[in-house]
């Protein structure tokens, strides 16, 4: 099976459980990268006009980036300035991450 296959079969089996281990087996295994030693999972207030609580949660990491899940709590995915408020809010705990989001739908 080819790396895309495995990355799209991962993301599938994903969308039907969001059971976050598959996306850590999807960067830990299938793209090597590191797991999350020294994150933990974050609570975010965002501030107005978002005004929400999310859940920032560690799945990888490789050289000391770590990659956040955020299950959004509304059926669309973030726009710009949502994304801008999590990578604000996310800077106090690492300069530079990767986010990923998925929305609750």
């Amino acid at each position: 099976m080819t790396l895309l296959e495995r990355i799209r079969k991962r993301l599938e089996a994903f969308g039907q459980s969001r059971d976050l281990t598959l996306m850590t087996k999807l960067f830990c295994e299938d793209l090597c990268w590191g797991h999350s030693r020294g994150f933990t999972p974050r609570r975010l207030q965002l501030p107005s006009p978002l005004s929400c609580k999310i859940t920032a949660v560690p799945v990888a990491q490789m050289s000391g980036l770590p990659v956040y899940c955020i299950e959004w709590p509304q059926e669309k995915l973030p726009g710009v300035t949502a994304r801008r408020a999590v990578q604000r809010a996310l800077a106090s705990v690492s300069a530079e991450h990767v986010v990923w989001s998925v929305s609750q739908a």
